[in-house]
C-alpha cells in the first residue's frame, strides 16, 4: 500500500514498477517493449531503476541545491527592492552567476512588449557562465512555480554545458527558437515543435518538474499527474499531438504552410525537398517523445527515491524521539 507523509504519496517498489507498466502501455511509447517489464524481466528493470537512481540522484540534488541557492537570493533582492543585480553562487561543484532582472506588470500587453523590445534573453551562456532571469509580477502577483521551475530549467543547462565542456546548442537551434515568434503561425508552431524536440530542453524541462514536484510534495496517484501537475505537461501535450498537428496543417494546403516549407529549407535546418519538411518533422518527434517517455520514467523513479528516503528519515527521527523521551538523551547503551 502507498502511504502518505505529509500529503505526499510514498510508493512501495512494486507500486512503482506497475505504475511504469500501466503509463508506457497508456501511452503506447514506440521503442520500449512493454512486456520487458513483465514476469521474469521484472528483476532486470528493477537492477535498472536501481542504477539509474544511484547514477542520478547525486547530481539531481546538487542541481536542485543550487536553484535553490539561486531562489533564496532572488526572494531577497525583490524584498530589498532591487531590481538589477549580478551575482555570483558558488557551492563544493557549482560556480556560475545570475543576471537578474525584476520588473513589475499591470496588463500582459506591457509584459510582452518589454520582452521582445527590451530585455535581452533568459537562459545559459556558455561562453560568459551566467544564468539570465527575468522575473516579473504581473497585476501583483508572482508566480513561485514558474519561477522555481524557470531557474531549475536553466541550472540543469548549466550542469549539462559544465559536464560535457562545451556549450550545446548551435547557430540552426537559434534560427529555431527565433523562429518562434515568426508571424507565419506554421513556422512558429513548427519551430516550437522543434525546440521542443531538443534533448537538452527535454532534459531541463524534466528535471524542472522533479525539482517542483518534491518542492510541493503532492499526491500523485499516477504518471499523469504527476505530468499534468507541473511544467512538463505542456512540453508533453505538443510531442504527443505533434503529428496531427503538422498533417492538420498539410492538409489545409495554405500559402501558410507552403511558406513554413519553404522557409525550414531556405534557413538550412532541413536539406530535402519542401515537400519533405513536414514528414522530417514528424520523424523528430517520435524519436523525442520517446525520449520524453523515459525521462519522465526516470524522473519519476527519482522522485519515489527521494520520498522513500525522506519516509526513512522521518521514522529514524520519530524512533530517536521516542527512544529520547523514554530514556533522556542517553544512547547506544550509556547508563
Amino acid at each position: 500500500m502507498s502511504k502518505i507523509i505529509d500529503n505526499t504519496l510514498v510508493m512501495p517498489q512494486e507500486e512503482t514498477y506497475n505504475e511504469i507498466d500501466r503509463f508506457l502501455s497508456e501511452n503506447y511509447a514506440p521503442c520500449i517493449d512493454k512486456d520487458f517489464i513483465k514476469g521474469e524481466n521484472k528483476k532486470i528493470l528493477e537492477e535498472q531503476i536501481d542504477n539509474i537512481i544511484n547514477e542520478e540522484l547525486g547530481i539531481a540534488d546538487e542541481v536542485v541545491r543550487l536553484a535553490n541557492l539561486i531562489e533564496r537570493q532572488v526572494y531577497s533582492l525583490i524584498g530589498q527592492g532591487v531590481n538589477e543585480k549580478t551575482f555570483n553562487v558558488k557551492t563544493e561543484l557549482s560556480n556560475v552567476n545570475v543576471d537578474y532582472t525584476f520588473k513589475e506588470f499591470n496588463t500582459e500587453e506591457e509584459l510582452v512588449s518589454w520582452f521582445k523590445e527590451t530585455r535581452r534573453y533568459d537562459g545559459y551562456s556558455y561562453q560568459e557562465n551566467t544564468i539570465y532571469l527575468s522575473i516579473y509580477m504581473l497585476g501583483g502577483k508572482l508566480d513561485k512555480i514558474n519561477l522555481n521551475d524557470t531557474i531549475m530549467h536553466e541550472c540543469n543547462h548549466y550542469w549539462e554545458c559544465k559536464k560535457s565542456g562545451k556549450d550545446q546548442y548551435n547557430d540552426v537551434y537559434d534560427i529555431i527558437t527565433n523562429g518562434i515568434s515568426n508571424w507565419n503561425p506554421c513556422i512558429s508552431t513548427m519551430c516550437e515543435i522543434l525546440y521542443y524536440c531538443d534533448e537538452h530542453e527535454i532534459n531541463s524541462y524534466v528535471n524542472g518538474t522533479y525539482s517542483t514536484a518534491i518542492k510541493k510534495k503532492k499526491h500523485y496517484e499516477s504518471y499523469r499527474q504527476f505530468i499534468s501537475d507541473n511544467g512538463i505537461n505542456e512540453l508533453y501535450s505538443m510531442l504527443k499531438n505533434a503529428e496531427k498537428t503538422i498533417n492538420g496543417y498539410k492538409q489545409e494546403n495554405s500559402t501558410y504552410y507552403f511558406l513554413a516549407e519553404f522557409w525550414f529549407v531556405n534557413n538550412g535546418i532541413f536539406d530535402c525537398e519542401t515537400n519533405e519538411v513536414g514528414d522530417k518533422i514528424i520523424s523528430i518527434t517520435k524519436y523525442a517523445y520517446n525520449y520524453l517517455i523515459k525521462r519522465i520514467g526516470k524522473a519519476f523513479s527519482l522522485y519515489t527515491a527521494k520520498l522513500k528516503e525522506y519516509e526513512e528519515k522521518a521514522q529514524e527521527a520519530k524512533i530517536k524521539m521516542m527512544l529520547q523521551r523514554r530514556f533522556g538523551e542517553k544512547e547506544n547503551g550509556d547508563v
